[in-house]
């Protein structure tokens, strides 16, 4: 139960964080430089 905890929250924190960012998967939408967040963004496309 742990683990189904676990992944249930992993996908909830990826949702949050894709709401968010706007358009994070879109080639055309240009990465803001001054978002400090690359680690997040490297995170989901993985």
């Amino acid at each position: 139960l742990a683990d189904t905890a676990g992944m249930k929250s992993d996908l909830l924190l990826r949702q949050v964080l894709f709401l968010l960012e706007p358009f994070p998967a879109d080639p055309f939408w240009k990465p803001q430089p001054d978002r400090g967040r690359p680690s997040l963004c490297y995170r989901r496309s993985s």
